[in-house]
């Protein structure tokens, strides 16, 4: 459809662990979602 625009953004920041010289892992730090709705009227 034209004018119209709806935009969804997931955003995940990750944190790394050493555990151990040999052990490392990572765990979901913060997460974000956004949504954008865009709609345009016209005659």
């Amino acid at each position: 459809m034209p004018n119209h625009d709806l935009f969804v953004v997931w955003n995940r920041g990750w944190q790394r662990l050493i555990l151990s010289p040999w052990e490392r892992n990572l765990i979901p730090d913060n997460e974000l979602l956004a949504v954008k709705l865009r709609w345009t009227f016209r005659r």
